[in-house]
């Protein structure tokens, strides 16, 4: 074999090894991108649809894959916040494990209590009550406080734990009514009864 046929030889070998390691690289490249996606955090409007529809697996998997647990929609408001909303407790204990706002307010002035206060979400009202919850806190729209929400939609349960946690039935909305008006105007006789009992006893 000639000179030039020798160094053309081994020219072919560098561009063929050469080509190996590019597609090897490439396949090597590939894999960690997939690894690399599988770990990043999912959307923010993804984990908060999540949030609200109790789907506790993704909501884990989110949090592992450190999403910002604080992340807000448009609204302003957060995954905390909607799983509030409808009850989901277990939700809302891994959201305030990771550190979620528990006063976090959204566009409106509403906080997480007051979400989780306009149905019979006891667990969830108990849950962010117990992590610090402001009871007292008002929304900047009508003025209305978590124990207005609960006595508006009769929920008698919710009513007696926001008391236990020191809630004001004195509060007035930015119309001069109470909790008790609100129960009364809605017709929750029970819920009004308990807190005629609380304003009257009250020094």
């Amino acid at each position: 074999m000639n000179k030039t046929r020798i160094i053309f030889t081994l020219g072919l070998l560098v561009i063929f090894c050469g080509c190996s390691e590019r597609e090897e690289l490439a396949k090597r490249l590939a894999e960690e991108k997939t690894v690399s996606d599988a770990k990043a955090p999912p959307a923010v409007s993804e984990f908060h649809e999540a949030a609200l529809r109790g789907d506790t697996d993704f909501v884990r998997n989110a949090l592992e894959r450190r999403i910002n647990v604080n992340a807000i929609d448009e609204e302003g408001r957060s995954a905390l916040q909607l799983a509030s909303f409808d009850g989901h407790h277990e939700i809302v204990g891994l959201l305030l494990e990771k550190g979620a706002d528990v006063n976090h307010a959204d566009l409106m002035g509403r906080t997480a209590l007051m979400f989780a206060s306009t149905a019979s979400n006891i667990e969830a009202v108990n849950l962010l009550i117990k992590a610090g919850a402001s009871i007292n806190a008002v929304d900047k729209d009508e003025q209305f406080t978590a124990l207005m929400y609960a006595a508006a939609e009769g929920q008698l349960e919710v009513v007696e734990s926001l008391l236990r946690a020191g809630a004001d039935a004195d509060l007035k909305d930015e119309d001069g009514e109470t909790a008790l008006d609100f129960a009364v105007n809605k017709g929750h006789a029970k819920v009004a009864s308990l807190l005629e009992t609380v304003v009257t006893q009250a020094p």
